[in-house]
C-alpha cells in the first residue's frame, strides 16, 4: 500500500480492502503491537486521499480506519499525537468535516468517529499543547460548528453524542 497508489490511483484495484484491512487490525488489536505499528508506520497519513475518493464504500472503509489507526489505545501516547499532526497538516481535519455534510450515513457516522478520535488525542497530548488549538483552527476554519449542528439534533443518540463531545472538545 504504497503513497504513489494512494495519490494517483484512489479507487483502483484493493484501495477498499487495503481500508478495511487497517480498519479491522487497529480496531481489533485495542493496545497491542499491531495497531501502534500501523499508526508509527503513519498510515492515518496515508488514508487522508482515500478520504475524497468518489466511492462511497472507500470514502466509508477510510473513515472508518481513521479512528482506531489514530486512538490505538493510549491518547497520550507521543505516536497517536504525531499521527494527529500528520493528519491535521495533511488536511484531514477539512475533509472529515467536509464528510459531516455526506449524503452516506456511515460516511458521515465515520467522519465524525475520526474527528471524535483526533480530538481526544490532541486535548491528552503532553508532548504538544499547541496541538489541540490547532485542531481547533483548522476546524473552526473548515466550518465545523455549522456542519456539527444538524447532527447535534440528530435522532440517533450516538450521533447526537459525539457531535457534541466534538462541539464542547473545540469551544
Amino acid at each position: 500500500w504504497s503513497s504513489d497508489v494512494c495519490s494517483s490511483d484512489l479507487e483502483g484495484p484493493g484501495q477498499e480492502a487495503a481500508a478495511r484491512c487497517v480498519f479491522y487490525a487497529a480496531r481489533g488489536d485495542r493496545g497491542k503491537g499491531a495497531a501502534k505499528a500501523l499508526a508509527e508506520a503513519g498510515v492515518a497519513e496515508k488514508l487522508l486521499p482515500l478520504l475524497t475518493a468518489s466511492d462511497d464504500s472507500l470514502q466509508r472503509w477510510a473513515a472508518a480506519a481513521l479512528a482506531p489507526a489514530v486512538v490505538f489505545g493510549d491518547a497520550r501516547d507521543p505516536v497517536a499525537a504525531k499521527g494527529v499532526k500528520g493528519v491535521v497538516d495533511g488536511g484531514g481535519v477539512f475533509t472529515l468535516v467536509a464528510l459531516l455534510s455526506s449524503p452516506s450515513r456511515d460516511v458521515q457516522s465515520h467522519a465524525l468517529a475520526a474527528l471524535v478520535a483526533i480530538c481526544e488525542v490532541a486535548l491528552e497530548a503532553q508532548d504538544d499543547s499547541s496541538l489541540a488549538q490547532l485542531v481547533a483552527e483548522r476546524a473552526a476554519n473548515a466550518g465545523c460548528a455549522r456542519a456539527l449542528a444538524p447532527l447535534c439534533g440528530d435522532n440517533d443518540p450516538r450521533v447526537a453524542g459525539a457531535a457534541l463531545e466534538i462541539t464542547g472538545g473545540l469551544c
